[in-house]
């Protein structure tokens, strides 16, 4: 077998268990380790797979299959540490358990009309990464896994990977796709075969592979930017660059998959999108408020490129946070990390994405950011002109990011009666009582994009014949201020429109405006005053509750403003932190 995983080497391993840098992620990692020990592994249930197809739950299967994962990754990781013989027992437990599975993919992701044969070497993103995995660990622990445990793992990755992909999915979906799938689903499909497939496989395998990667990259914009929001943006490009630097090592430095403008500007993305001290960009279907990194994934881009910054060490992923406990990413928290730059610094700016119109304005005070584009974008959300305001510390006005994942969620006909995928979720007007619609032919026309200033004509957003002119301007030149104007023009008809802002924050109407204070001492009691400057205007705040990413209720209150018909309409509000 050629030698990669170069990273994976004695001193290597010795600087890990050695160096104070990576002790706090060993100690988690252990005492899950230590806790797992106990407990036995759960054993899947029909009713459970099943479930998806009855009533569109994944998340009771997905749980247990996601707690398997975490014993591959506590009981290698931990072993190959410390060396104890009984987390080598425990994790062959865990891989034989995996290795039993009908099928590696979701349930939510295999079609349920295929023959049982073709359900159990189907390829979906986990199916792919569960056969990286186990043929990672094999690599790492070479004969130490006993042989029939290792015996079997091969037999399995084997056939529900590399002959999988070879002779029988032979048109995989995401194939043909140019988001997160196409690059996850390549590179953990390209990585199993670096460790297990033989130089011809490989050399079979490849053009496929490499025509996915190359779809991958097409569906970023020219700018950089991941449509699919910052969390999508990690799980393709971690992916991505696993390959990558497999692949390179494979070669022997002859294929470089990172070269490239593009990928520069991709690797860049992250440093970009950064909100203030701590936040992250919630755009489409981001599942987290609050700034975490994955420190392997943003210190392999410092040594690769030029001008890359390292976000403060502070706001690193800790080990659990990856609810589904990729193994490859969790393994290069410990290989691809640079005790070195843990004091590296962050320099927090404004930035602007031409192509996907997404407005960032990042001051000492607040953040403000904003978005035009179209509304049929990957994980797409009817979020034309949707705008938020934070303090460096907390969303005051927000957009709420991800749902649940069931069922409807990803269905044409139902995904916009969810709140958090609907213009009624985000800070956007309705026009009479419509909502934005949905498709690339709702789309947003820059006007300016300046450091100061965001305007951008929305009429196209809610496919109106009424509406002739729909601009929306706002303006961040103050150090305490903003300002919002919204013009709309009916000539030949008019229609009420209300004005809505949205925030996870209890609102409160005051004599001087509405009122949205922030949590946390980090926040010194710093509030959101929002002043309506129409005088016939007036808030009325509703709550919701509705669905977060991992099955949770959640509450959103939504701040109305209506004015009543009118050919030709101004609104303007005032947003004063203090």
């Amino acid at each position: 077998m050629k030698r990669i995983l170069l990273e994976s080497n004695e001193q290597k391993w010795k600087e890990i268990s050695e160096n104070a840098f990576y002790r706090s992620y060993i100690d988690e990692m252990k005492e899950a380790a230590d806790r797992l020990l106990f407990l036995p592994v759960e054993p899947f249930r029909y009713s459970e797979y099943h479930m998806y197809q009855v009533d569109g739950n994944r998340l009771i299967y997905e749980n247990n299959y996601f707690a398997r994962r975490r014993r591959l990754c506590v009981f290698s990781i931990i072993y190959k540490i410390t060396g104890e013989k009984k987390y080598l027992e425990a994790l062959e437990d865990a891989v034989w358990a995996v290795c039993d599975e009908f099928t590696w993919s979701l349930p939510a992701h295999v079609p349920s009309e295929l023959p049982v044969q073709r359900q159990e070497v189907f390829l979906d993103l986990f199916s792919c990464e569960t056969g990286a995995a186990l043929a990672e660990i094999d690599y790492l622990l070479h004969e130490e896994l006993s042989a029939p445990v290792q015996e079997r793992l091969r037999y399995e990755v084997r056939r529900r990977i590399v002959d999988a992909f070879l002779f029988q999915n032979l048109d995989n979906r995401w194939e043909h796709m140019d988001n997160n799938w196409a690059a996850v689903c390549a590179g953990a499909v390209g990585m199993a075969f670096l460790y297990q497939g033989s130089e011809q496989e490989v050399d079979a395998a490849m053009p496929r592979l490499m025509e996915c990667l190359k779809n991958f990259l097409s569906g970023f914009t020219e700018d950089g930017a991941c449509l699919e929001g910052y969390t999508y943006w990690w799980y393709g490009f971690v992916f991505y660059t696993m390959f990558a630097s497999l692949y390179q090592q494979y070669t022997d430095g002859k294929v470089n998959l990172l070269k490239g403008e593009k990928v520069h500007k991709i690797a860049q993305f992250q440093q970009k999108v950064l909100i203030g001290r701590n936040l992250s960009l919630t755009f489409s279907d981001n599942n987290i408020l609050k700034f975490s990194h994955d420190r392997a994934l943003s210190h392999f881009l410092y040594h690769h490129f030029d001008d890359i910054q390292v976000p403060p060490d502070e706001f690193h992923n800790h080990f659990g946070q990856d609810h589904c406990f990729r193994y490859g990413p969790c393994l290069r928290n410990f290989l691809w990390t640079d005790p070195e730059l843990s004091k590296a610094e962050w320099k927090k700016r404004s930035f602007y994405f031409p192509d996907a119109q997404w407005y960032i304005k990042n001051t000492c005070c607040y953040s403000v950011t904003a978005k035009g584009g179209d509304n049929g974008e990957p994980h797409n959300h009817n979020d034309l002109g949707s705008f938020c305001i934070s303090t460096p510390s907390e969303y005051l006005l927000c957009d709420l990011g991800a749902g649940e994942y069931v069922a409807d969620y990803f269905k044409d006909e139902t995904r916009y009666s969810f709140l958090v995928n609907s213009s009624r979720g985000h800070s956007v007007p309705l026009i009479g009582s419509h909502e934005q619609a949905a498709g690339k032919n709702a789309r947003a026309k820059v006007l300016n994009a300046s450091e100061d200033c965001f305007e951008l004509e929305l009429a196209g957003a809610y496919g109106l014949p009424e509406l002739k002119s729909f601009v929306r301007k706002l303006e961040c030149a103050s150090s305490r201020s903003i300002v919002l104007e919204d013009r709309f023009w009916f000539p030949d008809a008019s229609l009420p429109v209300t004005e809505r802002f949205i925030t996870t924050l209890k609102p409160v109407v005051t004599a001087e405006g509405v009122k949205i204070a922030a949590k946390g001492l980090e926040n010194n009691g710093e509030e959101l005053l929002i002043v309506c400057e129409n005088e016939e205007m007036y808030p009325v705040i509703t709550e919701e509750v509705y669905t977060g990413h991992h099955g949770e209720p959640l509450k959103a209150y939504k701040i109305d403003y209506v004015a009543a018909a009118s050919g030709e309409l101004s609104c303007r509000f005032c947003f004063v932190l203090s």
